[in-house]
């Protein structure tokens, strides 16, 4: 009935890959298929588009078209800051997000806690060098698949490979192979070295074939593994990919910026206000202190 509910429909329609006209004013986001990933891609979108802030639980409150845009129409307006292509440097800031996942891997290097692996089963014999060929043609649209990390003047930053040598590894192994080869691929990544992801094919019996899969979550999350997967099946279908216009180091880099971190400030204040207030309840958890006095 109104520009708002227009263009949460047409933003429906292309977050959750359903046509626009399925889409009734009342209809429930999540009853359609979205998730809480699919709910930040669209809270981002509203907020870039109406120069408002729309909250992750916004959304959860309001799932409807009807809802939404009334609590569109009643938000206060905010000047959101853009992200803009940083020029090329020898190596860049990485994000809140990256810099966690570093730290902690650094305290166990052996680990594989972080690996994101996936199997996924072919229809037929697939063409290992068409499969290579597609996985380099993703290395070089995706800078994250280039990317490595170390640290410079006491902090970890992300250095950008213009190139990456790339090969998929190849196993030909019996089904009762199959969980020992899996379990045995998955393993640690030195953070230092490029590329922090491995592919391999595997034919079991001569008879199935398996693309297995292994990336370190520190250049790939929830939605970015959906793009990546996207991205490999278009190739594979010799589908044209719309240019990139933005790549992570440029998001890294953003809240990096003064403007962003002025942001945080002011979120950082809020909650040393919130938790300094007297009667803050406390959580009982068990400590290690606590469990070892409980063992003795």
């Amino acid at each position: 009935s109104n520009f708002i509910e227009r263009k949460l429909v047409e933003m429906w329609s292309e977050i959750l890959n359903i046509p626009g006209e399925t889409i009734s004013i009342t209809a429930n986001f999540f009853a359609l298929g979205g998730h809480s990933l699919k709910a930040t891609i669209l809270g981002a979108r509203l907020n870039k588009i109406f120069n408002i802030k729309i909250l992750l639980k916004d959304i959860f409150k309001y799932p409807t078209v009807q809802k939404l845009a009334k609590c569109i129409k009643s938000a206060s307006e905010v000047k959101n800051i853009p992200i803009y292509k940083v020029e090329k440097k020898e190596y860049y800031n990485i994000s809140s997000a990256q810099k966690r996942i570093y730290l902690v891997q650094q305290l166990d290097l052996k680990s594989a806690a972080y690996n994101i692996p996936e199997l996924f089963l072919f229809n037929d014999n697939p063409d290992k060098s068409k499969v290579e060929s597609v996985i380099n043609e993703l290395i070089i649209r995706h800078e994250s698949l280039r990317t490595s990390f170390k640290f410079i003047k006491g902090s970890p930053v992300q250095v950008i490979h213009e190139n990456v040598d790339f090969k998929v590894d190849y196993f030909d192994i019996s089904s009762d192979q199959l969980k020992d080869m899996y379990n045995g691929y998955i393993r640690p990544f030195d953070l230092s070295q490029v590329p922090l992801f491995r592919v391999g094919l595997v034919r079991v019996d001569s008879t199935y074939f398996y693309l297995v899969f292994d990336m370190h979550h520190i250049i790939s999350d929830g939605v970015s593994h959906t793009v990546l997967q996207e991205d490999f099946f278009d190739l594979c279908q010799r589908k044209k990919l719309q240019v990139k216009k933005l790549q992570y180091a440029d998001f890294s880099e953003w809240q990096n910026s003064e403007k962003v971190k002025q942001q945080l400030i002011k979120q950082k204040e809020f909650w040393i206000n919130e938790l300094s207030k007297e009667n803050m309840p406390k959580l009982n958890l068990l400590t290690n202190s606590k469990l070892h006095n409980k063992d003795n």
